[in-house]
């Protein structure tokens, strides 16, 4: 995906000789040179050699282990947004391709149910579920609609229009305040949350995390995700958000859906205090004589 990404800079000039050939085509000699080849460029990237080696053994391990076909694992620092490894499988061998693929061996590669061509990490969106809890719980709390003390009632369900949502563990977990939330993941304490702030407000601090847009990583293909607003599920479905649905949104279910890179994005601005940073894989491209030609800051 980088070497997509970065084409023009890692291509360089194709170079122009006049060639006298004999009667079979075979070269002969160079008569002359009209343009001299220019090499590519190189790319060093954010990534770690040993933590990507170390993230694709966890990944395979945990992968065996739940009986999973599919999976992520993205180390990021939170500090810069570099990432310092970016695992996806299943994945495939490249050298499939350098040697000129078979329809054969193509098609078992784009019919394959578990879409090792698919870079999970950036192409494909998922519903967020708990880990979506960030967006609820901290919107709260921006909004003033509750404090890190406030506490709430969390039962084995919540009833709304006749319908009831309930916590994960069906009993609740009594009087919860924002630590005693997030420590059981209590799914009923988010409903509530959730409900206070209402679904645009629960959208537009989702967006301000990042979600339902691009990071903008210097790879291909990368997808938006949905973030559910009012005036998204008029413009889609023809009616606005119902109160349950803002329930389930607040729990990262429902119609949300976000990439991996898009979550790890949104912990790395909470874990720094509040900094976005666009996730960046290439620190510098180096020009064929080892100079720098241009290098890659953090960018806000």
């Amino acid at each position: 995906g980088v070497e997509s990404t970065f084409e023009s800079e890692l291509r360089g000039t194709y170079g122009i000789e006049v060639v006298e050939k004999d009667a079979t085509g075979k070269d002969i000699q160079v008569l002359s040179t009209k343009q001299e080849a220019v090499p590519g460029a190189s790319l060093t990237l954010t990534i770690d050699k040993s933590i990507q080696a170390e993230a694709t053994r966890a990944l395979k391990w945990g992968m065996k282990a739940a009986g999973l076909k599919r999976g992520v694992v993205i180390v990021m620092n939170p500090q810069t947004g570099e990432v310092l490894a970016l695992v996806s499988l299943p994945s495939y061998d490249n050298n499939l391709f350098a040697r000129g693929i078979s329809n054969k061996a193509f098609q078992k590669l784009i019919s394959d149910p578990d879409k090792p061509l698919t870079n999970h990490a950036v192409q494909a969106h998922y519903p967020p579920g708990s880990t979506y809890k960030l967006v609820a719980g901290t919107g709260g709390l921006q909004d003033k609609k509750i404090t890190a003390k406030t506490k709430l009632r969390t039962r084995g369900y919540l009833t709304l229009a006749g319908a009831r949502f309930y916590d994960w563990n069906r009993r609740g977990f009594g009087a919860c305040d924002m630590n005693c939330g997030f420590g059981h993941s209590s799914d009923t304490y988010f409903f509530q949350v959730a409900g206070m702030l209402g679904a645009d407000r629960l959208a537009y601090w989702a967006h301000m995390y990042g979600f339902g847009k691009p990071t903008g990583i210097d790879l291909p293909g990368e997808v938006a995700g949905i973030v559910p607003s009012n005036q998204w599920k008029i413009d889609t479905l023809g009616q606005p958000m119902f109160g349950g649905e803002v329930y389930q949104a607040g729990i990262g279910q429902g119609y949300d859906v976000v990439t991996p890179i898009q979550l790890i994005n949104a912990f790395s601005a909470l874990a720094n205090g509040g900094k976005l940073y666009r996730p960046q894989l290439v620190r510098e491209v180096v020009g064929a004589d080892g100079k720098v030609i241009s290098s890659f800051k953090p960018d806000l």
